[in-house]
């Protein structure tokens, strides 16, 4: 990997949050809700094809495992973070999980919908709506909270970020926070994504060299 790519990795979480933004907005914007008649799914899916939606989702999501990787690649440098980078690792695939059943469910409606009987449309619906909802805030709740502990157990980063990012997580399974604590997050990937470019270090998070090709201290 050349040594721009290696400085320029870490913006992958910049680019995971703008794609997902737009997909979430505009997978949300006017679709019929959860207690729609199977007639109105259809002809609302059938007016508005939502493949590209789900395309964009899925680079998102791409793009998200990226940045995941590269974040617990810098925490697990500190030996008392190993462990809880791997877990909030763990927690960030079951929330891009939730990304690609958006993503699947998005497309499966605006596939064929005039083909669709109006029993499949309402399930269809229902699951587009509710299906992924159970997985965000229980993948957002392990790797924010594990990675703000990873990152006060590390060194690595500012303490005040590691216990904002554990309050977070937190927050992610506790009802009425959790659309806060959704929202939250994209600020803190922005955060950590651009702290992370800002840093030198960042250029050896694949291959363990510094910025100048020597070996760290």
């Amino acid at each position: 990997m050349s040594k721009w790519s290696r400085r320029l990795a870490p913006l992958t979480g910049v680019v995971f949050v703008v794609l997902f933004v737009i997909g979430y907005i505009q997978l949300n914007d006017g679709t019929p809700s959860t207690d729609a008649s199977g007639a109105k799914v259809i002809s609302y899916y059938n007016a508005h094809n939502q493949g590209g939606i789900g395309f964009t989702l899925l680079l998102s999501m791409v793009f998200g495992l990226f940045f995941f990787g590269i974040l617990r690649s810098y925490l697990r440098r500190a030996p008392r973070a190993e462990w809880l980078s791997a877990v909030a690792l763990s927690g960030a695939v079951v929330f891009t999980i939730g990304i690609a059943v958006d993503a699947g469910t998005a497309y499966a409606l605006s596939d064929v919908p005039t083909r669709l009987s109006s029993g499949a449309a309402q399930a269809l619906n229902v699951l587009s709506s509710d299906l992924s909802m159970w997985f965000y805030p229980a993948g957002l709740c392990v790797f924010m909270l594990a990675f703000g502990l990873a990152i006060l157990r590390s060194g690595l980063f500012p303490r005040w970020l590691g216990w904002v990012t554990a309050v977070i997580g937190v927050a992610a399974v506790l009802g009425p926070l959790i659309e806060p604590a959704f929202y939250l997050t994209g600020v803190w990937i922005l955060v950590v994504s651009v702290w992370l470019f800002q840093r030198s270090a960042a250029v050896a998070l694949t291959d363990g060299t510094s910025p100048s090709g020597a070996s760290p201290a």
